[in-house]
């Protein structure tokens, strides 16, 4: 059976893109893990904040 190749199996082939895809994928996922567990505990972003006594934008940039 042939396989249909698409625009993203394409894109992949390409070291740089197939680098920075994996990055940004891998912060996407550290982004769903902290909002499911902030969630899960009903903590605020304010609440975790002060939990982790950082700057307030260190959450939204995860």
């Amino acid at each position: 059976m042939k396989k249909t190749k698409t625009y993203m199996d394409n894109l992949m082939k390409n070291k740089e893109f197939c680098e920075k895809f994996d990055k940004e994928y891998q912060n996407l996922w550290i982004g769903e893990q902290v909002a499911r567990a902030r969630h899960k505990t009903i903590l605020t972003q304010d609440t975790l904040v002060n939990r982790i006594k950082n700057n307030k934008t260190l959450p939204i940039k995860i």
